[in-house]
């Protein structure tokens, strides 16, 4: 049973997170001169997707032609991210990496006078040494020498605000949640505050990531009443059916030692969009093709050389690893592969804008919590770079105001919430739960399943949930309190994306609707927005500024 004991702490600004983006943003932060928590639900820069990635990222060289490379961006993302965000995010890379991880100690990887990476996006990456691993233990190193206070253990749940309600006409002024081991409330009240908390994951086989990243910080942003934008997106990808192995890691050595073939060898070639250009969210619609015909997906890598495969043992150690437990002996075997839900591709979340401030005052957001206006850049960079920008922003914001005042009654209603599972005796446990949220995931808002028909019944079937199993969500420890409350922003996530993947009738980018399989530029320029309302959830439409790039040019 948890410690229901309060522990209240007061900070600058607040860092939920412990990924590239949070520690990012703490380090930041910090380096500017103000007091700085970074709570994380598991080990900062040991946990969540960060360590999973690839080992590389795109760095924009001096030689690299940036105009072309926004261009190129935006064309890849079918024109519905942020043209100005893109453009931002690319500009300021190079300076910023140089700022930061560079000057913290990541060490990169090379063969010779070479530095081994990849080309994604047609942008060069360049591999850190040690891998995902590698790049975070040497970030969080830095984050513990500059003074950031992390808090490892620590589950955020909800967002404090000024008046005291959900959702919120005021503004953020900290988060409550609890110690995920000894199950010890915690109240965090803070000038400003960051969510870094990742993107979502329904566990595998359609993710690659564990099951504890449950879409934490886009859940209580939401229920506060922050805008959240582009829902209906959600990527997929073709990966190896075994656990957290991504083929986006194993792929990482140059740009040519994949293929992705079908049971005979043949290559299995992505589409391309209405412009003939390469989208990452139609590559598995040939994959899909492939399964339904019987041919099998599978993974080959024998074009490699024997130094490619060196380099791929400490580019991609979670990767090797899981493969050799399963018994593939690379590069002589095919691997066979999946569809997999891809977290860090495009996305919807958090509406920010360019300082990566959300709709409301106080709160920031940084990497894969937010929309993700910057898909078709690296993940690992989009993190970086926003991380560092939600920092001073958020340093800018706890300058201008002062020490935040909380209101003991929505404590109390929060930890009455957060803590109700644990009161049930007889109900249903969030392994339960969370078959059934799979299910509806796989009917109605998978690869090759949405239509009108699909999505309407998984929004009937979400509202049920709701209404009748979430009340009855029990949690028999502290592990199972942090899924069962995961549950919840699952729940919250999955409704989101159902409703505006109904509202877009068109496939675009990483939405691929069965019924209305085109892009539709003349009446679909648009992105959809979504916002909790004094109880009512409401959608509406935004046109999509274009500055910089309009479809066709």
């Amino acid at each position: 049973m948890a410690k229901e004991i309060t522990h209240i702490l007061s900070t600058d600004v607040l860092v939920v997170g412990g990924g590239i983006a949070g520690l990012t943003a703490a380090i930041r932060a910090k380096e500017l001169g103000v007091d700085v928590i970074l709570a994380c639900k598991a080990m900062a820069g040991r946990s969540g997707a960060s360590v999973f990635i690839g080992g590389d990222y795109n760095h924009y060289p001096l030689e690299t032609d940036l105009d072309e490379a926004v261009k190129t961006a935006i064309r890849r993302s079918e024109y519905i991210d942020d043209q100005e965000m893109v453009a931002m995010i690319v500009r300021r890379a190079r300076d910023i990496i140089s700022k930061s991880i560079e000057r913290w100690g990541v060490e990169y990887l090379k063969r010779g006078e070479k530095f081994r990476g990849s080309f994604y996006q047609g942008v060069p990456g360049i591999c850190f040494k040690g891998g995902g691993p590698g790049l975070m233990g040497t970030v969080r190193t830095e984050a513990e020498r500059v003074g950031v206070k992390i808090m490892d253990r620590i589950t955020a749940c909800e967002l404090l605000t000024s008046d005291g309600k959900h959702s919120t006409k005021g503004s953020v002024v900290g988060t409550v949640g609890f110690d995920v081991r000894s199950g010890e409330f915690h109240v965090f009240k803070a000038k400003a505050v960051v969510l870094a908390t990742g993107n979502w994951t329904i566990q595998v086989p359609y993710s690659e990531y564990d099951g504890s990243i449950t879409g934490d910080g886009q859940g209580m942003a939401f229920r506060a009443g922050a805008e959240m934008r582009k829902m209906e997106q959600i990527a997929f990808q073709v990966k190896p059916a075994h656990g957290s192995v991504c083929n986006a890691e194993i792929g990482k050595i140059d740009h040519g030692l994949q293929q992705t073939v079908d049971k005979d060898g043949k290559e299995i070639r992505y589409l391309a969009d209405k412009d003939k250009k390469y989208v990452r969210g139609k590559s598995v619609l040939p994959a899909i093709k492939a399964i339904k015909e019987g041919r099998g997906v599978y993974a080959s890598y024998r074009r490699g050389s024997a130094g490619d495969f060196l380099d791929l043992m400490d580019i991609a150690p979670y990767a090797t690893r899981a493969l050799a437990a399963a018994g593939y002996e690379i590069p002589k075997d095919l691997v066979l592969n999946q569809i997999s839900f891809y977290g860090s591709g495009q996305g919807g979340g958090l509406k920010v804008n360019k300082n990566m401030e959300t709709s409301i005052p106080g709160l920031f957001a940084a990497g894969s919590v937010t929309e993700r206006m910057y898909s078709s850049v690296q993940g690992i960079t989009g993190a970086l770079i926003t991380g560092w920008i939600a920092a001073d922003g958020a340093v800018r914001y706890a300058g201008e105001v002062s020490a935040p005042e909380v209101h003991g009654d929505q404590i109390d209603r929060l930890k009455s919430l957060i803590y109700g599972p644990l009161r049930v005796k007889d109900g249903v446990t969030y392994l339960q739960l969370r078959r059934k949220i799979r299910r509806i995931f796989e009917q109605g808002l998978g690869p090759g399943t949405r239509n009108k028909e699909n999505l309407d019944k998984a929004v009937e079937e979400i509202e049920g949930i709701k209404k009748e199993n979430l009340p009855r969500l029990m949690a028999r420890d502290t592990h199972e309190l942090m899924m069962a409350n995961g549950n919840r922003n699952i729940l919250d996530y999955m409704y989101l994306v159902a409703k505006a993947a109904l509202m877009r009738t068109e496939s675009r980018g990483a939405h691929l609707r069965t019924d209305y399989p085109e892009r539709d530029d003349e009446n679909w320029m648009k992105w959809v927005v979504a916002k909790m309302e004094d109880g009512e959830i409401r959608f509406w439409t935004e046109d999509i500024p274009m500055p910089i790039l309009k479809p066709g040019e």
